[in-house]
């Protein structure tokens, strides 16, 4: 089983991706900088802007059948208080076909 997490290199994508590999789960660690990848004998690390088109349709060649996919990736941009503030954030679940991957 191989489980794709984009926004790997900090926080709770790394923490996940770590667990994955801890629970024996083949990690395809998506990372902006290949330096930022959590290291572990099952994590690959990608580089893969979620923002870049390019780079997730040339990042998708390599990754063969998925199991599971974990789309932590984020983004945040802030300014004066006048001009807003935008948070975006798409998160979702891992899970495999009728079990959680992890409980």
């Amino acid at each position: 089983m191989t489980v794709l997490v984009t926004g790997a290199s900090s926080g709770i994508g790394r923490a996940i991706a770590i667990r994955l590999a801890e629970s024996g789960e083949n990690v395809v660690a998506g990372v902006r900088r290949l330096s930022d990848a959590p290291v572990h004998s099952r994590i690959r690390p990608v580089a893969l802007d979620v923002t870049d088109a390019a780079q997730l349709a040339a990042a998708a060649k390599g990754f063969g059948p998925l199991s599971g996919l974990v789309n932590n990736a984020g983004i945040t941009f802030s300014g004066p208080l006048e001009q807003g503030l935008l948070h975006l954030q798409v998160t979702g679940s891992v899970t495999r076909p009728g079990r959680p991957v992890w409980s």
